[in-house]
């Protein structure tokens, strides 16, 4: 599951706080394993990994609207587009943001 800390109408720490997710499934049986969520490396490592004899949780921690500057851990980034006129900007920072 992607846990990036925000939802529709704030962060999920003031509206529903989930926290600690971790711990709270792990206490209904489930084998957990928390990740670093734009980490593409660490999510094939756990995501190949077979599964155990109870229900496995991916918890990706990630940061919502990750590679744009503009975006970034703004709750706006559910209903806010990409104007045309920022194209071209946001996939040049993505671009080295994948290359870095």
């Amino acid at each position: 599951m992607d846990a990036n800390g925000l939802q529709g109408l704030g962060t999920t720490a003031e509206i529903t706080d989930l926290e600690p997710l971790g711990e709270k499934l792990a206490a209904f049986g489930w084998d957990v394993t928390e990740v670093p969520g734009h980490d593409h490396d660490a999510l094939r490592e756990v995501l190949g990994t077979p599964a155990v004899d109870r229900p496995h949780a991916v918890i990706a921690r990630t940061v919502k609207g990750y590679g744009w500057a503009g975006m970034e851990n703004e709750v706006m980034s559910h209903y806010r587009g990409i104007p045309a006129s920022d194209r071209e900007l946001v996939l040049a920072e993505m671009e080295a943001m994948r290359s870095s």
